[in-house]
């Protein structure tokens, strides 16, 4: 049961105007139950908030994407994903593409419904209950309490005729193809397998998994490593060499910044390294109370492994190289296996990936 009194309840509702939220349902989340889920749980304590709620039930695959291009921004205050990483990626993607700033004037709330929910995990701890968290996250869209959200943007650098030929005319007068990805690329043995693990799911329990890994094992060439050329640009959190104060009508260009004050001599500086792993993931680094850090990419390597070390360790990440970049470029020389971005699948291609600092905004408690 939700921990949450009612008379919290009703001095949130008390202190906000009502307003307008559409809720993107996928039907296929959480094993065809997020319907269920998001009546039981969740739309009572919004209903009960006087917040007139719209839900599209989306119906194949890009959907909830092409729906952002398209939809008028001024017909509703917030967005509600209630689905998984891939459904939220979706969602983002869309409003990016835009080009209009709507995604730093709509927030958006997360229902963790999906079979992965990486990026809701960081926003809402897993508790013993599944409930509290659905709870927790519908009260933080009452309250209207969101924060700022880094996101990586996926910029293709040779062309593919699979992506051009998906997008939609409106889409394509744009310009704008790139994906935006909140949580990790995965590219390697460890998320193939990830990916492959669902076609066995007669297999009980850490069977199906080991049963992949030994495919890998039998079946595959070795070395099974992935490899690239890449270009990486050390993080920078701000300095006179890439501030671009913002000019409006009503905010003039300032004068003096605080950042015009620092110096930072690796700022647009790359360097190149050569990458052989059985795993590699880049992902944005979760925020920290400190706003010493800088953002950052975080890019780890996996070491080499032997077959045996394949099926008995698996999944450790032992001895793993970790570098924090702003970008990197990678040039990949294996094609398989796929790119796994949000948990989403997609073709290996040469792409530049780029943190985006505070880039949308997200419901959080």
């Amino acid at each position: 049961m939700c921990r949450l009194s009612t008379l919290d309840i009703v001095n949130t509702i008390a202190s906000e105007q009502p307003r307008k939220v559409i809720v993107f349902l996928n039907p296929d989340a959480k094993n065809g139950k997020t319907k269920y889920l998001l009546e039981k749980h969740v739309l009572p304590l919004l209903h009960l908030a006087g917040i007139e709620i719209h839900v599209v039930r989306t119906e194949h695959e890009g959907q909830a994407k092409e729906y952002m291009g398209v939809f008028d921004k001024n017909i509703v205050d917030a967005i509600v994903v209630a689905g998984g990483d891939g459904t939220l990626s979706q969602i983002v993607t869309g409003l990016l593409r835009r080009g209009d700033e709507i995604a730093q004037r709509l927030p958006i709330g997360v229902l963790p419904f999906g079979s992965n929910n990486n990026f809701a995990t960081r926003i809402f701890p897993k508790r013993e209950l599944e409930v509290e968290r659905y709870c927790e996250a519908s009260m933080a869209f009452i309250a209207n309490k969101y924060t700022l959200a880094d996101v990586i943007e996926v910029e293709q650098t040779a062309p593919s005729a699979q992506e051009i030929s998906s997008e939609s005319e409106e889409g394509s007068k744009e310009g704008n193809k790139n994906v935006y990805v909140l949580s990790d690329l995965k590219w390697g043995v460890h998320s193939d397998v990830d990916r492959l693990k669902s076609k066995y799911w007669y297999f009980p329990g850490p069977l199906k998994e080991y049963y992949c890994y030994l495919k890998k094992v039998l079946f595959s060439d070795w070395p099974i490593d992935v490899q690239a050329s890449a270009e990486l640009s050390p993080p920078c959190d701000g300095c006179r060499n890439c501030y671009t104060p913002e000019e409006t009508e009503d905010k003039p260009k300032p004068e003096k910044s605080v950042w015009l004050q620092i110096n930072n001599t690796e700022c647009g500086e790359t360097y190149k390294k050569e990458i052989s792993s059985p795993q590699l993931n880049i992902a944005t680094v979760p925020k920290q109370d400190s706003e010493c850090q800088a953002a950052a990419l975080e890019v780890t390597v996996s070491p080499p492994t032997s077959k045996s070390q394949l099926l008995t360790e698996r999944l450790s990440s032992l001895h793993s190289e970790s570098l924090l970049v702003s970008s990197i470029h990678l040039e990949p020389k294996t094609e398989n296996p796929c790119y796994l971005m949000d948990n989403e699948k997609f073709e290996v291609m040469p792409a530049k990936f780029t943190l985006l600092k505070d880039k949308i905004k997200i419901f959080k408690s």
